[in-house]
């Protein structure tokens, strides 16, 4: 589930996927720091990821599982984020005459999968798709930002702490004296 947060389909899948990255990204990158940007990509893949294989395996029963789904559900993760600011920041398709807000491409994608939940379609990823955009509002009304930086506090006092013993233990070696 973790790789399929980097796999794509083809090079057509691969190309959307960095124009709408490209739409919005630069956005999410000064919401979150360069390595919870990160971060966040692959956590967004991975939950998007399973909440494909839960989806099939409810839908299609056990066995059933799919890899590869996580890459536009971690896309969709940073556009429930980048909903949170007001006025058009999109560019669908990258065009610059074109312009809508994070909330309405949030809403049109999840109508469009929902639907496709509901009927059936499986050429979309739909139950991905959806995985992404929920743990992406999380983050942005869920009080996951919150969640972030007690997570990030916690790892760089951890590492602060280790590297201080680490130091402190081995002072003076390798040095001449």
């Amino acid at each position: 589930m973790l790789l399929s947060s980097f796999s794509h389909a083809s090079l057509g899948h691969f190309l959307m996927n960095n124009i709408a990255l490209h739409s919005f990204g630069r956005i999410s990158e000064r919401m979150l720091s360069p390595p919870t940007m990160a971060a966040t990509f692959v956590a967004g893949g991975t939950l998007s990821s399973y909440g494909a294989n839960i989806y099939n395996y409810i839908r299609r029963g056990p066995g059933y599982a799919r890899g590869g789904m996580g890459s536009s559900g971690a896309l969709l993760t940073f556009l429930a984020i980048s909903s949170t600011i007001p006025g058009p920041i999109i560019h669908p398709i990258g065009l610059p005459m074109l312009a809508v807000s994070g909330l309405q491409a949030v809403c049109l994608i999840s109508a469009i999968d929902v639907v496709g939940l509901v009927r059936g379609w499986t050429m979309i990823g739909h139950a991905a798709h959806l995985s992404g955009t929920l743990f992406g509002l999380w983050i942005a009304y869920g009080g996951g930002f919150g969640a972030i930086r007690r997570y990030e506090e916690f790892v760089a006092s951890q590492y602060y702490s280790v590297k201080r013993r680490y130091f402190m233990k081995n002072k003076g070696v390798g040095r001449k004296k």
